[in-house]
């Protein structure tokens, strides 16, 4: 059983230890345990709007979200997804300095061992914005439960082309994004042309 979280429990900012997906609760009661003592933490110590177990270094599958209401999911699984849609956000882990953009669905369906029934979170009409930020959170915490975080969700544009199958010519002294998969930079070209030999590949051209 959980103790009680105090001001000194600190949010977990360790990508490598955030990147570990958590294990599923026996019961659902351990998970409202869980649930409990999140809200508790989310409520006094942070300005967030949603807290996953993980977060506080608790390997479970429980989150909360705090939107237009308290919820609690325990075991979540995202089973139906809507649109793609481009959201920005930022994370109580991930330290950035402005908000980032993130690749997100508009309508998601759940399964959680304490409701009965699928949960759906959506917009109801175009001006629902609670009800955009209520989904767009829920995933970002099921994302946490998974071992991913909102840099596994980086929205990255598409590299400009000219022409059908033309290749872009980029100076040296052009900035690029590359990855490898895991990691993004950004730098200059002729930096960069070493790395893409290493298998780096180039996700922009700024």
């Amino acid at each position: 059983m959980l103790e009680t979280i105090d001001k000194n429990n600190k949010i977990v900012k360790d990508i490598k230890a955030l990147s570990v997906p958590t294990e599923k609760v026996e019961t659902v009661k351990e998970g409202e345990i869980i649930a409990t003592t999140l809200f508790q933490y989310l409520t006094k110590h942070t300005d967030g709007i949603g807290l996953a177990a993980n977060q506080l270094g608790f390997n479970k599958r429980v989150a909360v979200v705090n939107v237009t209401q308290p919820i609690y999911l325990v075991n979540p699984e995202i089973v139906e997804v809507g649109n793609e849609i481009i959201f920005q956000e930022g994370c109580l882990s991930v330290k950035t300095k402005k908000p980032i953009k993130t690749k997100r669905y508009d309508r998601i369906v759940i399964k959680c061992d304490n409701y009965e029934n699928d949960m759906i979170f959506e917009m109801e009409d175009e001006n629902d914005m609670d009800g955009l930020l209520e989904c767009v959170c829920v995933q970002h915490e099921i994302d946490h439960l998974d071992g991913k975080t909102i840099l596994d969700r980086k929205y990255i544009k598409e590299p400009i082309k000219r022409g059908v199958n033309a290749p872009v010519k980029i100076g040296r002294n052009q900035k690029v994004v590359i990855s490898n998969g895991s990691d993004n930079k950004t730098l200059k070209f002729k930096k960069a042309q070493n790395m893409l030999e290493d298998g780096w590949t180039i996700q922009e051209v700024l």
